[in-house]
């Protein structure tokens, strides 16, 4: 019980480290948001880093998301 517990942390502070790099490439929402900062959420998205469990292709895997399904979205929308 206490690992599921420490699983589900873990996901939602995934999922919160995911969501705050989306709020950050919505610049006309998040105007608080400098373009270096936004340029670096840019490069982490894009990064194929995998060594650390909060670079974006662990963090896809961890949550159970397609890197490339995200990116392809990201891309439509004009965000990257």
């Amino acid at each position: 019980m206490i690992n599921e517990v420490k699983i589900a942390g873990c996901k939602a502070l995934g999922r919160a480290v995911l969501m705050d790099a989306l709020v950050g490439l919505d610049k006309k929402r998040h105007k608080k948001i400098d373009y270096q900062t936004r340029a670096e959420i840019v490069v982490w998205f894009n990064s194929d880093v995998d060594d650390w469990l909060f670079a974006f292709v662990p963090l896809c895997k961890w949550l159970g998301l397609s890197v490339t399904a995200v990116r392809r979205e990201l891309r439509r929308r004009g965000k990257l």
